[in-house]
């Protein structure tokens, strides 16, 4: 009864003592840092006094239990269940010191921040687009040791009550070791050790076992789910920061991916990537532990030294001879100073004619502003109508080239002596920002078929022989010309000669063609058409189709024909004499 009544007596006093201890625990002044996780952390402050009260309380019913089955007051069983409620509230303690930690650990996770302190594209000395990102570590680092300090109010209490616990459990054990000297001395004093005495020497120092793991091991337990306030500038640490660029989910840059081993509080880090297209906004993808993040990132322009990008997607073409074409040209500088240069071509043949031209407009010189740092241009080259022979299918090298009025003015100059062979380096050495142009000059095949009669009258029987003109209007040399004809049913032709070997621009030559239609030909209108065809590089050379028209007439009776004519004569000197006699009368 008197340990019963011990026992109420410690929980009458706990209660208040606990509710003391929450009152005196309670912050004195509202923090800044007032937010759902600083309520959080409240709230496993309060779970962890709580914890700690229940394994106290548990504690100590386990120890009075052992007391009063010493004494024969109470059963084993009794002991026992107490002992497995005190191993019960012991977990729960660890739990809410786990979780008092973890719930410390989301709200740095939360303070935690990566800040993209600067990004910028740029040109570097192989004319290669790059960009450099600064990413700065940038955690609040002030809130979450506002936030230890609740933490550190929790661990205070704990580190009070662990030392209590170990008095109370050392205690114990000064009196457990004292039972044991006792039974000690008394098993020593008699004849010889009853089974009895032995076993109860026995339960009690496997007891003192207990109890010294107990203040050993639970201790050390409990401290190590601690976190310390030497660990909070490693927590803000971001380790294994992975980062990547991307435009519309589609990787921009080379690396596609960088990754940050430590990137600790307060400190920043340099990215440096190759850009694989022109961009003015990248997407910044970061990931690191369970985080992953987007920013969208404006790229500004830096360039410490002069550069200009000049470029031209569709650089190699070809040209019919007589024609014109044309090429895309982009100028892009990264310098946000205002400045004027000039454009020019170089290395092109004196035969071909050029033009530059923004949105039609005819210009020599281009002007940058922080506005307007990239300038699209258009460059026009006209292909001379003749070229000799050997110049076609050549491809000739040029250049667009941008700088300044000295520098152009130098290389024009100089143009004449390389003799159409300058080549990249020799224009480096005029300070000159440039694109390399290819043309490759093509002569065009054409053909055309002159009749100088395409309307025959024939008699039946009657054949037709025609000579035509055969002429390369084009601008290079064909050969093999061969000719096709769509004749009517059973009629004949044949061309001398049947092929036409060579035929240089702008000459002809002659053909003739026999037409035979067949013995039996009706009477009526006839149609034929001519072709005429070869192949120029694979391509197909075709004439115009030319039809004649042939009208068959029938052949005259020339027996019928005398007799018709003797009777319109006999009739007619009928008439006459007639016409005499009757004069007479």
């Amino acid at each position: 009864m008197l340990a019963q009544k011990s026992i109420s007596l410690v929980r009458a006093l706990l209660v208040p003592a606990l509710a003391l201890a929450v009152v005196l625990w309670t912050p004195r002044t509202a923090s800044p840092i007032a937010s759902k996780e600083t309520l959080t952390l409240e709230e496993g402050k309060v779970s962890l006094l709580h914890a700690i009260h229940e394994e106290q309380k548990y504690l100590d019913e386990w120890l009075n239990q052992k007391i009063l089955f010493a004494d024969d007051v109470v059963t084993g069983q009794e002991v026992t269940e107490a002992e497995a409620s005190k191993n019960q509230s012991k977990q729960k303690l660890e739990l809410a010191v786990i979780d008092l930690a973890k719930t410390f650990l989301t709200f740095i996770d939360d303070a935690t921040h990566i800040e993209v302190a600067d990004a910028w594209q740029y040109i570097d000395e192989n004319l290669d687009r790059r960009m450099t990102l600064i990413i700065g570590n940038t955690s609040e680092r002030t809130l979450a040791l506002e936030a230890y300090d609740t933490l550190q109010d929790s661990y205070q209490e704990l580190d009070h009550y662990l030392k209590q616990r170990n008095k109370r459990l050392s205690d114990y054990r000064e009196g457990l070791l004292k039972r044991i000297e006792t039974q000690k001395k008394i098993m020593a004093g008699a004849k010889s050790a009853s089974p009895q005495a032995q076993k109860r020497l026995d339960n009690l120092q496997d007891e003192l076992e207990v109890i010294n793991r107990e203040i050993e091991a639970f201790g050390k337990q409990i401290r190590a789910h601690k976190i310390e306030e030497s660990q909070i500038d490693d927590l803000l640490t971001v380790k294994d920061l992975y980062v990547s660029v991307t435009v519309g989910n589609v990787a921009v840059t080379d690396p596609f991916e960088v990754r940050i081993p430590r990137l600790p509080f307060n400190d920043a880090k340099s990215l440096d990537f190759k850009l694989n297209q022109e961009v003015e906004q990248v997407t910044l993808n970061l990931n690191y532990g369970a985080v992953k993040t987007t920013h969208n990132v404006p790229l500004e322009k830096k360039q410490e030294e002069e550069v200009i990008l000049v470029s031209s997607p569709n650089f190699s073409q070809e040209g019919e001879l007589g024609s014109s074409v044309s090429y895309d040209i982009k100028l892009d500088r990264l310098a946000e100073n205002e400045q004027t240069f000039r454009v020019d071509v170089l290395n092109l043949p004196s035969d071909f004619r050029y033009k530059i031209t923004e949105s039609g407009n005819a210009l020599q010189r281009v002007k940058f502003t922080r506005e307007r740092s990239v300038i699209n241009l258009k460059l026009t080259v006209t292909v001379p109508d003749n070229l000799p022979q050997d110049m076609l299918t050549k491809t000739f090298p040029f250049y667009i080239v941008v700088g300044d009025d000295m520098a152009v003015d130098m290389a024009k100059k100089d143009e004449g002596s390389y003799a159409g062979k300058m080549a990249e380096a020799d224009l480096e050495i005029y300070d000159l920002f440039f694109e390399r142009l290819d043309l490759t000059p093509r002569g065009v095949g054409k053909i055309e078929l002159s009749f100088p009669n395409m309307f025959f009258n024939i008699k039946t029987g009657e054949e037709i022989n025609q000579e035509f003109t055969i002429k390369n209007t084009g601008s290079v040399k064909l050969s093999d010309i061969t000719f096709e004809v769509e004749v009517p049913n059973r009629w004949t032709v044949v061309f001398k000669p049947d092929t036409v070997n060579d035929l240089l621009p702008k000459k002809e030559a002659k053909v003739r063609m026999h037409i035979v239609p067949p013995d039996d030909v009706e009477v009526g209108k006839y149609e034929l058409k001519v072709d005429a065809s070869t192949t120029h590089e694979g391509s197909a050379v075709e004439a115009s189709t030319k039809t004649l028209s042939v009208k068959v007439e029938a052949k005259a009776n020339l027996k019928s024909t005398f007799l018709l004519i003797g009777a319109l004569v006999v009739v007619i000197l009928g008439v006459a004499v007639f016409t005499i006699r009757l004069s007479r009368r």
